[in-house]
């Protein structure tokens, strides 16, 4: 269950997704819950911490491209059978032939790669599917898109198994906050914005303090602030910019300032959610 381990100034917490999870709980306003509810928040967890990181860690870090790369040119391989009287050259003796350089190169080159991680991440994909219909419809659609965006990360990175920060924080923080909130309730327009706002704000956070990630950062809290200002809420609004500021406060230059990892992403998601 580890989710974003090995990808370098990113989440390598995959704590963060489950606190996501929580706080979207927090924000569908259903307090206290009951014991069905708080079962379906639990299945919730289950789905994000256990199915969905194991899915998208693995599709996103693992290298699909250099084993297809070499089935363009792959010619190894026997043929497979052919029905009786097949003539050489023919529709039918292609296929035969194909359909063996295909086993050939998955034997020899595909599942030696990437088998692992295929395997690991199909039992990933089939527990986010399984707890997503025991969940709702809701759930099942929100798992359906995630995949859907899942697959355009990995065709927008070419499979490359380096997929930018963006998607890391889409998946692990803005994934994770809408299965929290749509297992309790239908979603609103004010958590959906919190939703995007605070993915912003991780994907600033992994990438500070270089100046886009800085941007990212002020920019998602700056959108949580503005929602709340719109809501007449401005009470939250100071607590909310002087978590924005803390971290800027300390030279850019130095670390420091965006250390503990993810204390100042967290305190902000928190704040958010409960004054919704």
């Amino acid at each position: 269950m580890i989710f974003f381990s090995h990808i370098p100034n990113r989440f390598k917490d995959w704590g963060l997704s489950l606190w996501a999870v929580a706080c979207g709980g927090i924000a569908a306003g259903i307090w206290p819950l009951s014991p069905q509810e708080g079962l379906r928040l639990l299945l919730t967890l289950l789905l994000v911490g256990v199915g969905w990181g194991r899915f998208w860690h693995f599709l996103a870090t693992t290298d699909w491209a250099t084993p297809l790369r070499r089935w363009r040119t792959w010619s190894l391989g026997e043929s497979g059978p052919v029905p009786p009287y097949t003539r050489p050259g023919s529709p039918a003796h292609r296929l035969a032939r194909w359909l063996g350089q295909l086993t050939s190169w998955g034997k020899m080159v595909f599942l030696p790669a990437v088998g692992p991680a295929l395997g690991t991440a199909a039992v990933g994909l089939i527990t986010v599917l399984i707890l997503a219909a025991a969940l709702g419809e809701s759930m099942v659609l929100l798992a359906l898109g995630g995949v859907a965006l899942a697959q355009l990360a990995l065709v927008w990175n070419g499979g490359k198994g380096s997929v930018g920060a963006g998607w890391h924080a889409l998946m692990g923080v803005g994934f994770p906050w809408l299965a929290g909130h749509l297992a309790l309730a239908p979603l609103s327009l004010a958590s959906a914005i919190l939703t995007v706002a605070f993915s912003l704000a991780a994907f600033g956070k992994s990438q500070a303090p270089e100046q886009s990630g800085l941007a990212a950062w002020i920019g998602g809290y700056l959108a949580a602030i503005v929602l709340f200002l719109i809501n007449g809420r401005p009470l939250v609004v100071p607590y909310l910019a002087l978590l924005m500021l803390l971290p800027l406060l300390v030279s850019t230059s130095h670390p420091m300032g965006w250390k503990p990892r993810a204390f100042w992403l967290v305190g902000g998601m928190l704040l958010a959610a409960v004054a919704l």
